[in-house]
């Protein structure tokens, strides 16, 4: 649920992170994980950004089963 005066782009960035942290168990106990947990899904937005899938999960799947 959106805050009152959240943007929408502010309300997507929150559901998205909730989002994330459900789906990875993650539990936030202080600022370092915050720190830590925003420079990981920077580094995933920034790979799905420049289009640059060579080092995604999918494609290292890919790589081993061909192996």
């Amino acid at each position: 649920m959106a805050r009152k005066k959240d943007s929408p782009q502010k309300a997507a960035l929150r559901e998205m992170m909730g989002n994330y942290l459900k789906e990875n168990n993650v539990k936030v106990k202080d600022g370092t994980d915050v720190h830590s947990i925003m420079r990981d899904m920077m580094s995933i937005i920034l790979v799905l950004a420049s289009g640059d899938f060579r080092h995604s999960e999918s494609d290292k799947k890919r790589q081993s089963q061909s192996i």
